[in-house]
């Protein structure tokens, strides 16, 4: 303000004569400061929540405890006595009773949910930034508005959550406890963000990459007061291995409220630091840092034999170069693991490198260990996670195994340098890596000591992806598997037509092994209407009996939205 004045008399001096000059150079000064003040814009799409529909975003269980730091741009039609929630659980609340924002936890059989409380009543149809941070090490809690500290104290203990939501508390299993009016850029932290960090970056874009961001979600998405029955995923920004999507629940997706909308805020341009961001795949699937879980479709679990090579890829998802100091094998049987190819010691924003894993058996059985990673990334540093592999004596030694495209078919093929009693190879498939059908069987060569070569041809592979593996089996039932390999076609989605509808729907099916499907239509408390056997690949289905209201058609590739009025 007293910039303000000083720059007023330095117009007033200098318009002494031009009275009308000084006013408008006054009034434009107090228009720019006004702007200034008020930086941030309405713009872009946000989330419309309307409590009497119980609307939602379920996060899942995306803090179950620990440190954290909760941020949003809230924007309210009205407020309630009780409820208001804008980012809580089941044992943790963020929200604004009677216009107060407050926070707090349910620990130790106590209920302290307003434990902080700003004094300062939120006003409606304006926006505002929130956040609340939590240090688990010393159970401080604090919150902020535009940036600025505006309460902080001590909860009762450490919080144990199940499941976050954004816009409701517990499901909505309590009437007129959500969120009514706009909500916009959410960032869900593991860290408690300090009051520096929080002032420099409400106001502005992040890139991403920020250690410690757990899940951005910026809600530009859908088309804005449109008719968006399929966007019901909040899309997280955040480049993390495993993107942490939210799920909408409840919301109509129609209209100018209970929907996708606009304007949201607009964000006073880029205040990201550039970090690097570390990713490890597999078979091209991402292995999240400290996964003890070894698995055969990234590449964790090497299979059975021995020597066996894998291939790791170390992606930089980041802006700023990605150093890698070195790769170490640590655990029980680290000796029998080796690197026998280095990855590139610096990766730059956007590259990759590879990185070679060999098995060498010692002795039999299943060996295990661990692969650390070492790196500059700020939150990853460390890049963890543990391989395992089997070896036995094997009746048949496979040199080779392959599946390629072959028109509208996969073509498997596969080289043998010894048999033993081997009665032939059950070829698998499967659609997740992790339930296998049988597609085919092709006979052994018994026993053979030299080369021998095998093809089998899938005439009728599933859309999408396509895992297989080879099942050997012995003359007396034994069996062995081979690695897993992959191919994908393009899919083949059921259309259904038209939504919204005053009666009559359409289900088209584009592939024909659909047919002999059920689909079901439930209502939105999930109970059961109709079980409609699918037996031609284009069928109606009439709703006309049923009361206007929202419905779901569950059919063997997803769950479709319908909306009958």
């Amino acid at each position: 303000m007293n910039a303000i004045h000083g720059l007023a008399k330095v117009l007033r001096h200098f318009c002494a004569r031009r009275q009308t000059f000084f006013i408008r150079g006054l009034v434009l000064l107090i228009t720019l400061f006004g702007l200034q003040k008020n930086a941030v814009s309405q713009s872009g799409q946000a989330l419309d929540f309307v409590p009497t529909q119980s609307t939602y975003v379920n996060l899942g269980n995306l803090l179950p405890s620990g440190s954290y730091t909760k941020e949003a741009w809230i924007y309210a039609r009205s407020f309630t006595d009780f409820g208001n929630d804008i980012i809580s659980g089941t044992a943790s609340a963020f929200w604004a009773p009677d216009a107060y924002l407050k926070a707090g936890h349910f620990a130790n059989d106590i209920y302290d949910y307003w434990v902080v409380s700003d004094s300062v009543r939120l006003l409606t149809n304006t926006w505002y930034h929130v956040a609340v941070t939590f240090d688990n090490a010393t159970n401080q809690i604090t919150l902020y508005k535009n940036g600025v500290q505006v309460a902080t104290g001590t909860t009762v203990g450490p919080y144990a959550e199940t499941v976050l939501f954004i816009g409701t508390y517990n499901y909505a299993d309590h009437f007129g406890v959500g969120w009514d009016g706009l909500i916009d850029e959410v960032r869900i932290w593991n860290v408690a963000r300090t009051p520096a960090q929080i002032a420099a970056s409400y106001n502005c874009a992040i890139t991403g990459d920020e250690p410690g961001l757990l899940a951005h979600y910026d809600f530009e998405q859908g088309v804005a007061g449109g008719n968006n029955p399929g966007e019901i995923k909040l899309t997280d920004r955040s480049k993390r291995c495993t993107p942490n999507h939210g799920t909408l629940v409840n919301f109509s997706l129609s209209g100018s409220t209970s929907n996708w909308v606009a304007p949201g805020v607009t964000l006073g341009g880029s205040c990201g630091v550039n970090y690097s961001n570390i990713k490890v795949e597999g078979n091209s699937l991402c292995i999240e840092d400290g996964d003890m879980t070894p698995g055969e479709t990234d590449y964790t679990d090497f299979g059975t034999g021995s020597p066996i090579t894998r291939t790791f890829t170390i992606k930089n998802a980041g802006q700023a170069p990605l150093n890698i100091n070195g790769i170490s094998i640590t655990g029980p049987s680290a000796s029998e693991f080796s690197i026998t190819s280095p990855p590139d010691a610096t990766v730059l924003p956007g590259g990759f490198t590879t990185f070679n894993v060999t098995f060498t058996a010692i002795y039999k059985g299943q060996k295990s260990a661990t692969i650390v990673v070492t790196n500059n990334d700020p939150d990853q540093g460390s890049y963890e996670f543990a391989i395992q592999a089997t070896y036995i004596s094997l009746p048949v030694q496979l040199k080779s195994f392959s599946v390629r495209k072959q028109a509208n078919q996969s073509l498997l093929s596969w080289v043998t340098v010894t048999e033993t009693n081997n009665r032939g190879f059950e070829i698998q498939r499967s659609k997740d890596g992790n339930t296998w059908s049988v597609a085919g069987f092709v006979a052994g060569a018994g026993n053979s000591s030299t080369e021998r070569t095998y093809t089998y041809t899938d005439a009728l592979p599933n859309s999408g992806k396509n895992y297989y593996r080879l099942k050997q089996i012995d003359l007396d039932n034994k069996a062995t598997f081979s690695e897993i390999r992959s191919v994908t076609f393009d899919g083949k989605n059921t259309t259904v037509y038209p939504v919204p509808t005053s009666g009559m729907i359409t289900i088209e099916l584009n592939d024909p092994k659909l047919i002999g499907s059920y689909a079901v239509l439930s209502d939105q408390q999930g109970r059961k209407i109709l079980r409609v056997l699918m037996s031609k690949m284009q069928q109606q289905l009439s709703l006309a009996s049923l009361p206007d209201g929202i419905y779901f058609l569950t059919t063997a590739e997803g769950t479709h939205k319908l909306i009958k009025e």
